[in-house]
Formats: structure tokens, sequence, C-alpha cells
């Protein structure tokens, strides 16, 4: 054997040493852009933007029950208030307001269908009172 079929033999043996940086890229280039952090993070990216649609549609949820429980307490406030103590022109405005608050609850129960009313009330009808909620 010469010194030049020794040098062949040797490099047809398989290396413990890692590939080089050349060997890396065309073995790269080879797998045609399924890059395995390219999909995790594709991935990773959806989760995120799910987490915070869900965190909107929370938030947004809490935001109205929170508005509701605000007209509530105004509402109840209007309905329940002593009026022997106001002057003419308070009476009247409360007076207003409950006559107001009494059609839109009205108009929401006719809406959704339940129960039955009557026709009481002065000229408010359904679109105003669902406009004021």
């Amino acid at each position: 054997m010469t010194p030049s079929q020794e040098a062949q033999e040797d490099d047809r043996e398989p290396s413990k040493r890692p590939p080089g940086r050349k060997q890396s890229k065309q073995k790269q280039k080879r797998n045609d852009g399924e890059d395995e952090y390219a999909v995790q993070l594709a991935t990773f990216i959806q989760m995120k933007s799910e987490e915070h649609q869900k965190h909107e549609e929370r938030w947004k949820a809490e935001k109205d029950l929170e508005e509701r429980k605000l007209l509530w307490d105004q509402e109840q406030k209007i309905m329940f208030c002593y009026t022997s103590n106001m002057d003419e022109s308070q009476r009247e405005y409360a007076k207003a307001m409950r006559q107001q608050i009494a059609i839109t609850k009205e108009a929401l129960l006719k809406a959704s269908g339940g129960g039955s009313t009557s026709e009481q009330g002065s000229g408010g009808d359904a679109e105003e009172a669902e406009s004021l909620i």
C-alpha cells in the first residue's frame, strides 16, 4: 500500500468530528424550509394570539358586566329615592326618570318575549328604550 492509498482510506472512514459549516449549510438548504424552529415559533405565535383574543373577550365581558351593575345601581337610586324632601323641579325630574326606566324595562321584556305587560307609558318606543341602555 502506498501513502496515497492510505490517505484515501482515511478519507473514507467516518470521522468523529462534527460536520463543518459548509456541510451544515448545504444540509440545511436541502431541507427546503421545514425548519423545526420556524414551526415551533409559528405555533407559539398562534397560541399567544389565541390567548390574547381570549383575554380581550374576558375583559369585554367583565366591562359589560360592570356597566350593567352601574346602570342597575343608578336605576335603583332613582326608583327608590325619597321625593318628599325635594323641590318641585327635582320631583318632576325623578318622576320622568322613573317613567323612562319603566318604559325601558317594559320594552326589553317585550323584545325578549318574556312576561305579559300592559300598554302603559307615555309615548316611549322600544328603539328609544334600547338606545338608553
